[in-house]
């Protein structure tokens, strides 16, 4: 009866053993579903915060983009208000050089009072240039009403059809942008 007995408690502590396995493979599986729960939770996290910085990428480009905008803009109005000003400045000065010449023109012979003005002319054209003012090329040439202001016409064969056969006041440009129209003569309109 002995030998019966033995076999009785190793079923016992056999059960015991598997309950325990099943206990500890119970926690096993527990700990997996955790495990895969918490991964899925993170892969949500994961993606949440990957579509965050997609939209902050995004924001970012459209800002530097914007901002070259800007530079772009300023620089041009910048450029445009250097040339309003220029204009304002230089436009006075103008009737200056206009009383000048008129000067020198009636003068009748040359000394030095003469050529001091016709060296006080020609600065006066030297710093024109280099501020980007150019005279309008009138006498001889065709007859522009963009460039030129007719005040008189004339008959006169010397000179061909529209042509500018005498300039009454210079004009001049800026950059391409009449600052004064020339006041002209044209033979034969």
């Amino acid at each position: 009866m002995v030998v019966e007995k033995q076999p009785k408690k190793k079923s016992k502590e056999k059960l015991n053993n598997d309950f325990e396995k099943e206990e500890e493979l119970e926690e096993t599986l527990s700990e997996e579903n955790e495990q895969e729960e918490g991964k899925t939770e993170e892969t949500l996290k994961i993606k949440e915060l990957e579509k965050e910085l997609e939209t902050f990428k995004d924001l970012n480009l459209r800002l530097k983009a914007e901002f070259d905008n800007f530079k772009k803009r300023t620089a041009k109005e910048k450029i445009s208000i250097y040339d309003v000003v220029k204009v304002d400045c230089v436009t006075p000065f103008l009737e200056i050089l206009d009383s000048l010449e008129r000067a020198i023109g009636l003068v009748v012979e040359k000394n030095e009072f003469s050529e001091g003005i016709n060296l006080v002319i020609n600065k006066f054209y030297d710093v024109l240039k280099k501020v980007g003012v150019v005279e309008i090329k009138s006498l001889g040439e065709e007859f522009n009403p963009k460039l030129h202001e007719a005040i008189k016409v004339v008959e006169d064969e010397k000179f061909e059809k529209n042509t500018i056969c005498e300039v009454l006041q210079k004009g001049f440009m800026l950059n391409e942008a009449v600052l004064r129209h020339a006041l002209v003569v044209v033979a034969n309109p």
